[in-house]
């Protein structure tokens, strides 16, 4: 089964004809008077998973909703294929190539399953493609959305948020809820997308052994801050190095804790 992408618009393409991804330098964002996520710095390039972890309040789904325009940062810079989106509106950055897919599984109930894609999709190939690569949506085409499981529904949301041809795609906790079989599964896609269809990935995943297994890159988040940013074998191969960062504790790629855990 084929994955492939359609190319996206020359306006898109830096000079040079590189692409390199999303971008984010020194990223500040604020909730309410408080700042939740301070001095972040990532890079999620094409054809790569990257994961980023971190306890539950670190601040993960704030840093996607201000990467996909949700709500606004306070400070840094997000570049996409090298063109600053930070001024750009939520639909502008979704036409430029980011694709977001947020926490609940946010279907429209009423709608068949082939609705929902057709409501996103330019023509009935993209919609067969989400088909293609769900074939238990296929057999639940012209059920309502909202009478499918919730593994089926999280397979939905997937697939019409790739119905917009993303070259960048963020998704958030897309497991919560779900049987581990079909986390497995889910996973397993996040991996394909990125090596068939050249998509680089921006995964959010409470099941971290999971992520990390099919993952290029890791950050993990602790108190708002990055606290690693390394290869993922290493958070694989030293779980206590993992532990540490999701206590806020500074390490390196080589495993090698700091002295000091992140200041507040």
């Amino acid at each position: 089964m084929s994955l492939r992408r359609r190319p996206r618009a020359e306006a898109a393409t830096p000079a040079g004809g590189a692409r390199s991804g999303l971008c984010v330098r020194g990223l500040r964002v604020d909730r309410g008077a408080s700042p939740i996520v301070r001095n972040v710095s990532l890079t999620a390039p094409p054809a790569a998973v990257t994961v980023v972890l971190g306890s539950n309040g670190a601040g993960k789904t704030t840093l996607l909703e201000a990467l996909s325009g949700i709500i606004p940062a306070a400070e840094g810079t997000v570049e996409l294929h090298g063109t600053a989106i930070a001024g750009f509106s939520r639909r502008q950055r979704a036409l430029a190539g980011l694709g977001h897919v947020e926490q609940g599984r946010q279907v429209f109930p009423e709608l068949t399953t082939a609705e929902n894609l057709q409501a996103v999709a330019e023509d009935e190939a993209t919609v067969e493609q989400g088909f293609a690569l769900f074939p238990e949506l296929a057999q639940r085409r012209d059920v309502a959305a909202g009478m499918l499981s919730g593994g089926e529904q999280q397979m939905l949301v997937l697939a019409r948020a790739l119905a917009r041809s993303p070259e960048i795609l963020m998704v958030d906790e897309m497991s919560l809820g779900l049987a581990p079989k079909i986390t497995q599964r889910l996973i397993e896609t996040m991996r394909r997308l990125a090596d068939e269809r050249g998509v680089g990935v921006l995964l959010i995943e409470q099941y971290a052994s999971l992520a990390l297994a099919i993952g290029d890159h890791a950050y993990v988040l602790g108190q708002g801050e990055m606290v690693y940013d390394g290869p993922c074998r290493p958070l694989i191969d030293e779980p206590e190095v993992l532990r540490a960062a999701y206590l806020g504790h500074r390490v390196t790629p080589a495993g090698a804790e700091s002295a000091q855990p992140v200041e507040r």
